[in-house]
């Protein structure tokens, strides 16, 4: 018979328990944890923390314009007897509250066995696979879950043991993306809270929370660095709690930094073209960053392609590093994905789809300069008197009066026909760049001029008859295009469209 549940009828209210619970409020207000109207899920143990956490945002939800339903799992680790008093445990104070409760149970020994894992992933996976179904079920757009200080302390020197760069150090965040996969928005309400106070707030309130004994247990790192090296550590520093979290907190701040840099940097076409289903780096200037840029832009578009970035480890980023350094190679990526570099691009897409190589659809500033991927365009107006030959495959000359504006500059399309100066009669794209031995799939990526009469260029291969400059042409439109082989600084284009 499971013993019973320790949770009067009423909870009690004191100075203490709402001091607590406005430190809660503070939190999830200042950083904007969680938004009113929202529907919050708590992942309850039956443990301390996530009591604490579950009648804290119970006795909240008014003033921070809420929803809960309580979630539980049991992960079938401890007797039938322990199992139960949790599960009734949880049950009973969701009554006594009067939050809706949602249980759920899963075979972790047999699933470590099955994936090789160990108990403590394996727990942690089923654990938050339930708790993503049990949010879609609930219509919850949040799960809240109990990490506090002490979590987060031990997280990071486990990670530090380990090995770890600047991220594992910032540890858990307050609020973050899910951990595999799409899904619902994680917070921890409790992450600056020391265990200490937690116990405190759950005695005030009346609450003997329930205890797992496996925790004491030497038997998983965690435990051992609770039991042994954190009590150590506390020789020299009393508080290396809240060092550690401090650290952290830095950590999550520069990382965050670097981070918005790198969001900044995706989401400009002149170094990246992004696609539902792929993403392509300008190559030169990829090389020319450091390497903490060039790793999260990695993780950036590997998270854009499949959800998260948790798939990508430090020996994938390594490895793809590494291949930039030849001409053409690939490189294998978890879900099915493969980096590919060629000669100006490194892309990024699954294993079957064909390697196209696009430029983004943009309009010319006229005059001005304008940038795309690995393209520098600058326009500019002549009289015809200043009309000279041209000096090179990159300019053209083109009569203004022809040009129905705007101008604008993409790649080729299916279809795309020009009429050659000097051919007499009109030519595939295809058929002009397979000529000009353009390998396939960089044929994408030479830009074609139009305007809303159709073709006026093929960049360095040919010019459309309608557009050249004749001996009635008063003013001509002149256009230079130059390939960033270097990498230069090409995030800003210059001049007013016209």
């Amino acid at each position: 018979m499971a013993p019973s549940p320790s949770v009067p009828n009423r909870l009690n209210s004191t100075r203490l328990t709402l001091s607590f619970e406005k430190r809660v409020a503070g939190v999830i207000s200042g950083v904007e944890l969680v938004d009113r109207g929202a529907r919050v899920l708590v992942a309850v143990s039956g443990g301390a923390d996530s009591t604490a956490l579950l009648v804290a945002l119970s006795n909240l939800k008014k003033t921070l314009g809420i929803k809960i339903v309580a979630a539980h799992f049991d992960h079938r680790l401890r007797s039938r007897e322990e199992a139960e008093g949790d599960a009734a445990f949880v049950r009973r104070l969701a009554g006594v509250i009067g939050a809706k409760v949602q249980t759920g149970s899963g075979d972790v020994k047999a699933r470590a066995r099955r994936k090789r894992e160990t108990v403590e992933e394996a727990a942690r996976a089923m654990r938050y696979n339930f708790l993503r179904r049990m949010a879609k079920a609930m219509d919850c757009s949040v799960v809240a879950v109990a990490h506090n200080r002490n979590d987060q302390a031990e997280t990071v020197l486990m990670r530090i043991i380990r090995g770890t760069g600047l991220d594992g150090i910032a540890g858990m965040r307050r609020r973050s993306q899910w951990p595999s996969g799409r899904g619902p928005t994680l917070v921890r309400p409790l992450l600056d809270f020391p265990r200490a106070d937690i116990d405190r707030y759950c005695r005030d309130l009346g609450i003997e929370p329930r205890h797992d004994p496996t925790n004491d247990l030497p038997i998983a790192t965690r435990n051992r660095i609770r039991s042994e090296l954190v009590p150590l550590l506390r020789t020299f520093n009393p508080r290396i709690e809240k060092g550690l979290s401090s650290l952290a907190d830095s950590a999550t701040s520069d990382a965050a930094t670097l981070n918005e840099t790198v969001d900044g940097m995706f989401r400009q076409d002149a170094f990246a073209v992004v696609q539902p289903q792929s993403v392509q780096f300008v190559r030169t200037m990829f090389r020319q960053l450091p390497p903490a840029l060039t790793s999260r832009l990695l993780k950036r578009a590997y998270s854009h392609l499949t959800g998260s970035s948790a798939g990508l480890g430090s020996v994938h980023v390594q490895s793809i590093l590494r291949s930039l350094g030849g001409r053409r190679g690939s490189t294998s990526l978890p879900s099915g994905l493969t980096v590919r570099t060629t000669g100006d691009w490194i892309t990024i897409s699954s294993e079957e789809m064909p390697l196209v190589i696009e430029l983004p659809t943009k309009r010319l500033r006229t005059p001005g300069v304008t940038y795309a991927s690995t393209w520098r365009f600058e326009v500019d107006q002549i009289e015809q008197d200043a009309y000279s030959v041209r000096r090179s495959k990159f300019e053209a000359y083109i009569d203004a009066r022809t040009v129905k504006r705007p101008l604008t500059v993409r790649s080729r399309r299916p279809g795309d026909r020009i009429r050659p100066l000097g051919l007499g009669g009109t030519k595939k794209v295809q058929d002009i760049l397979v000529d000009a031995k353009v390998p396939e799939e960089e044929r994408g990526a030479v830009p074609i001029i139009c305007d809303r009469l159709g073709l006026v260029w093929v960049v360095g291969h040919r010019l459309d008859e309608r557009v050249a400059v004749s001996s009635g042409t008063r003013r001509v439109i002149h256009i230079r295009a130059e390939r960033l082989e270097h990498g230069e600084d090409a995030l800003t284009d210059e001049g007013a469209p016209r």
